[in-house]
C-alpha cells in the first residue's frame, strides 16, 4: 500500500485577525499604545533577540530609514473613516506634512532584550516602542495597529506571526526564504530556478505547509513581488531600509487587501479544516 505524505498548514482565526475596521479604530489603538496617530507604523512580532529573529537588523534598518531626521516622502496618515490610507495628492484630501516612521515590535523577552533595548535608545528614541511578554489576547489590536509587517529572521518553517499579520491585513516584507514566500503568495513563476542545491535551512519539514513550496530548492531574487507583500534580501545591509523608503499608499492598500484574502483563503480555520477533511478521507479510501 502506497502512502502519500501531506503537509497541512497551520491556521489563523480570522475572526480575531482581521483589520481595523476604519481609521478611527486604529488612531484609538495607537492612543492606547501611546503610538502617534498619524505615524507610519512598522511592526514586528518576534522574541526580541539577535540570534536567528535579528531584532538588532531590523533596528539598524529603521535607523538608517529616519537617519538626520529624514521623513517618508509621502503622507501615509489616513484621512478617511473606512479607508486605511490614500496619496496626499488624491482629490479632495488636505494637505499635511509627511509622517514620521515608527517602530513597534512585540515579543517574548530574552537574555539579549536588555542589549537591543539600549541599541533602539540610542539609535531612534523616541521613534520605537518594544513590548515584551505581551499577552496573548493582545496581539489582534498591537497588529491593527502597524500599518506594515515586517519579519527579519533569514529562515522559518511556518511561523504564526506571519499568518497573524496576513490576517490582519498587513502588507508582509520577509526575506527572500521559500517558506515565508509560499505564505506571503509567491509562484513558481516568481522564483530564479539557478540552483537545484538546498540550503540546509530551506529542508522543509512536513508541517510547514499545505503545498509545499514548489520552490523549495531555488537560488532566489534578490525581490520578489508576493500577492500579499514583498521578499527581499536581508543578509544585506540597507535591503530593508530601502524597501521601507520604496513603499506607497497604493502599494500597502493593494498589497494588505491581498494578503487578508489569501490568509483567509488558505490559512482560516475553516480552509485549514477542510485540507485535514480531505487529507483523511484520502487516507481512509487507501485503507
Amino acid at each position: 500500500m502506497t502512502r502519500h505524505w501531506t503537509a497541512l498548514p497551520n491556521f489563523v482565526d480570522c475572526a480575531v485577525f482581521r483589520p481595523a475596521l476604519n481609521a478611527a479604530e486604529k488612531r484609538s489603538l495607537r492612543a492606547a499604545l501611546g503610538i502617534p496617530p498619524d505615524a507610519f507604523v512598522v511592526g514586528c512580532v518576534a522574541a526580541v533577540k539577535k540570534h536567528h529573529k535579528r531584532i538588532d537588523y531590523l533596528i539598524r534598518e529603521f535607523y538608517q530609514l529616519t537617519m538626520d531626521g529624514r521623513q517618508l516622502a509621502v503622507d501615509w496618515t489616513p484621512l478617511t473613516e473606512g479607508s486605511a490610507i490614500r496619496p496626499k495628492d488624491t482629490p479632495s484630501t488636505v494637505h499635511r506634512p509627511p509622517s514620521t516612521p515608527y517602530l513597534l515590535i512585540a515579543g517574548a523577552r530574552t537574555d539579549e532584550t536588555p542589549e537591543l533595548l539600549a541599541l533602539a535608545e540610542s539609535l531612534i528614541p523616541g521613534r520605537y516602542r518594544i513590548m515584551t511578554n505581551c499577552a496573548r489576547a493582545q496581539m489582534p489590536d498591537l497588529l491593527r495597529a502597524m500599518d506594515v509587517f515586517v519579519l527579519t529572521s533569514l529562515f522559518e518553517m511556518m511561523p504564526i506571526a506571519l499568518l497573524e499579520g496576513l490576517a490582519t491585513g498587513l502588507p508582509v516584507i520577509s526575506n527572500n526564504h521559500p517558506v515565508m514566500m509560499w505564505m506571503t503568495g509567491a509562484s513558481e513563476k516568481s522564483v530564479s530556478r539557478e540552483d537545484a542545491k538546498p540550503r540546509s535551512e530551506e529542508i522543509l519539514s512536513p508541517a510547514c505547509g499545505g503545498t509545499q513550496p514548489p520552490f523549495a530548492s531555488s537560488r532566489l531574487r534578490a525581490r520578489t513581488e508576493l500577492v500579499g507583500g514583498v521578499a527581499i534580501d536581508m543578509s544585506k545591509e540597507g535591503a530593508l531600509a530601502q524597501a521601507l523608503a520604496g513603499l506607497t499608499p497604493e502599494w500597502l492598500e493593494s498589497h494588505g487587501r491581498q494578503a487578508r484574502e489569501r490568509a483567509v483563503a488558505m490559512f482560516s480555520k475553516e480552509a485549514v479544516i477542510g485540507q485535514y477533511v480531505k487529507y483523511y478521507r484520502e487516507v481512509m479510501g487507501e485503507g
